[in-house]
């Protein structure tokens, strides 16, 4: 989020690979890539939204990969198994994504993803796995894979439409289990 005031000679610069929506009065008009400066970005946006005031989001155009890591996930069969898995986010709905992260000027950071989405991440793969064995998850990593993607999907849209994000695809997913006290010996 960036507050625009016209300052003589400098530029906003919106890299390559990113996008960039002038965001006012409920409406988002997209700005092209490339290097502007302030005065005219200024009063092109007075002329498009009539002075209101208008702020700036920039977003990359690749959906960001979160990773997460999930300890002691129970399997159907009371076996236990770690998950590490990385989604690829992006952001969906404009305005949902400006009412929750846009109060204040800066930056969102993976970290702050994550903290965000962890707990409903950890419930929705902990449903997945207590439904399963840990052998059938471990059994076929490509089907288990398509699964829980398609589960993630449902689960955590709703959720992450609310923050204005899209669950583009799970990318990647690692199981392992954790040894019971039988399995050592």
């Amino acid at each position: 989020r960036t507050h625009i005031h016209p300052t003589a000679g400098f530029r906003l610069r919106i890299p390559s690979g990113c996008e960039a929506r002038v965001l006012a009065d409920n409406q988002v008009r997209q700005l092209n890539e490339g290097e502007e400066t302030l005065e005219n970005l200024w009063d092109r946006i007075n002329s498009l939204f009539a002075g209101k005031h208008a702020e700036i989001l920039i977003t990359r155009r690749a959906a960001l990969a979160l990773p997460f890591t999930l300890r002691d996930l129970n399997c159907g069969d009371l076996n236990r198994i770690n998950a590490q898995l990385v989604l690829r986010i992006q952001v969906g709905d404009v305005e949902a994504f400006h009412n929750h992260f846009m109060r204040q000027p800066g930056s969102v950071n993976v970290a702050q993803l994550q903290a965000l989405l962890d707990a409903a991440v950890r419930q929705a793969v902990s449903e997945f796995t207590h439904k399963r064995s840990r052998d059938e998850v471990l059994a076929d990593a490509g089907q288990t894979r398509t699964d829980l993607n398609h589960y993630l999907d449902g689960s955590l849209k709703r959720l992450m439409a609310e923050f204005g994000l899209a669950l583009q695809a799970l990318e990647s997913v690692e199981w392992d289990y954790v040894p019971t006290a039988d399995d050592r010996e």
